[in-house]
């Protein structure tokens, strides 16, 4: 497989991993598996596991290694990534040069990487 398919499988596995810790549309889920846990002290660690990225991660990227593995570069899976992968992109992408909502006034970057706000 290329290097570009795995950046391709890297990007899909990021958006993964911040949608089952991070994002609101998955929050309903997250929120019931953590309710659902047997009580203390056993299961703590998979309510941690389900709220941290660098742990999600692992566990993502080991899946998604064994399926590039076993199916290649296989149409489906590349497409599922292609997917995730765009996600992701954008989600990247998205504040950046724009002001937000709720703003006023339009925000421009500054050589510096500060944000300065202007008038529009």
């Amino acid at each position: 497989m290329s290097v570009w398919v795995w950046g391709v499988y890297a990007l899909a596995v990021a958006r993964l991993t911040g949608l089952i810790t991070a994002d609101e549309i998955s929050r309903p889920a997250r929120n019931w598996v953590i309710a659902n846990l047997p009580p203390y002290p056993v299961f703590i660690p998979v309510e941690y596991l389900l709220t941290c990225p660098w742990c999600v991660s692992i566990w993502v990227g080991a899946a998604t290694v064994l399926m590039a593995w076993r199916w290649g570069g296989a149409p489906w899976l590349l497409g599922v990534a292609l997917v995730l992968a765009m996600s992701q992109i954008t989600g990247m992408l998205a504040p950046l040069g724009r002001a937000a909502p709720d703003d006023d006034v339009a925000q421009t970057a500054t050589g510096d990487g500060d944000r300065a706000a202007v008038t529009p």
